[in-house]
């Protein structure tokens, strides 16, 4: 990586730090579960404070989001290449250590919530090759934008998967490219 490269990365990286919370609260909302920039901020910052005070639900899916970027933040600034590896682990941290299936590929029926797609049921060495394929063709911001639909309308795991989408293009995109979603894009993928 050249000198250019390594000044833009970093000044990308500082970035993902100073609007930290920001990306939380608006990956969030993704969720559609009423979550305030204040409960997101205070989840945040002041988890043993706020961890009974707001509900269960939220509090899960903003301290979930908060390792996955903390994830991503530390993935992008080392120099390893993205692998199958780091999608599972996302869907993990923002799942729950704690639940069976995180991290696990789906072999199921999936539907998604308010739509009519159905995703087809892969095997498990279709979900890596679909990853890879995706993956590997991020050059750009809008390749990063289409692997993150693709992600978000394949349903690879049992749960968490816009999430998941979501952060893992921010690794790819910040690893490739090193840039960020600017999140209120996303609001706007069409599943159909």
């Amino acid at each position: 990586m050249n000198n250019k490269a390594k000044k833009y990365k970093n000044e990308q990286i500082k970035v993902a730090h100073k609007y930290f919370v920001e990306m939380i609260f608006q990956a969030a909302k993704i969720e559609d579960k009423g979550i305030t920039f204040a409960e997101t901020y205070n989840i945040v910052n002041n988890y043993e404070q706020s961890k009974n005070k707001i509900d269960f639900d939220k509090t899960q899916i903003i301290v979930g989001l908060k390792r996955a970027y903390q994830y991503i933040i530390n993935r992008a600034n080392d120099d390893q290449d993205v692998y199958l590896y780091d999608i599972k682990q996302i869907n993990k941290l923002l799942d729950g250590y704690e639940e069976d299936e995180a991290g696990k590929w789906r072999t199921n029926q999936a539907y998604i919530k308010g739509s009519f797609h159905k995703p087809k049921v892969l095997e498990i060495k279709d979900s890596e090759s679909f990853v890879l394929k995706r993956m590997n063709s991020v050059n750009s911001f809008d390749d990063g934008v289409k692997m993150l639909s693709d992600l978000c309308k394949q349903q690879l795991f049992p749960n968490g998967n816009k999430r998941t989408a979501l952060c893992f293009a921010n690794l790819c995109l910040m690893k490739k490219i090193f840039q960020l979603f600017k999140l209120p894009i996303m609001l706007n993928i069409s599943i159909s």
